[in-house]
């Protein structure tokens, strides 16, 4: 199985960091405009080391918006519990619910169209770049021989028609024909 440009080391913790990020970030704000203090900064290391991790796992491949957006509220929803517990503070009501729903929505095309957009530079990189110098690098030296089979040479064929001159009419009722 051939590695796509998502399975690159420096192409999947650069998307791993920047989802971390983004989903670590989110969740902060939101927790510190609703609580009233900050998350602290072991926290949210702590945290973005964790969303790192699970998203370097899952950085493989390209992701979709449906795969994106999932991963995105699943770690809201993590981290809305894990920062509530610093706070001492649980649940948040249906307002905070639907404020990481809207965020882990919006973020999560935002992080889709970014996603798309990167694995078209590095396809293009990767077919005007890299393709060419490969293809030079491995080009064999010289025309390479072609063998042509012997021509047929008095072999009748069994099934060649002759498509000469006009088509041939049979007559269907002899007969009838007016001499």
């Amino acid at each position: 199985m051939t590695l796509g440009a998502g399975a690159l080391p420096a192409v999947r913790l650069c998307r791993a960091a920047v989802f971390a990020l983004l989903c670590v970030a989110l969740a902060a704000a939101g927790h510190a405009c609703a609580a009233g203090a900050a998350v602290s900064g072991a926290t949210m290391v702590s945290a973005l080391l964790a969303v790192a991790a699970v998203a370097w796992t899952v950085a493989d491949r390209e992701r979709g918006p449906v795969a994106i957006g999932g991963g995105l509220l699943g770690g809201q929803a993590v981290l809305h519990l894990w920062f509530g517990v610093e706070h001492g503070a649980h649940g948040g009501g249906a307002g905070m619910l639907a404020a990481h729903a809207l965020a882990a929505a919006v973020c999560g095309l935002w992080l889709w169209r970014g996603e798309r957009a990167l694995f078209a530079l590095v396809r293009t990189l990767f077919t005007r770049a890299v393709l060419p110098v490969l293809s030079a690098v491995t080009a064999t030296p010289g025309p390479v021989p072609v063998e042509y089979p012997a021509p047929l040479r008095g072999v009748r064929l069994r099934h060649a028609l002759s498509r000469r001159g006009p088509p041939v009419l049979a007559d269907p009722l002899p007969e009838l024909a007016v001499r």
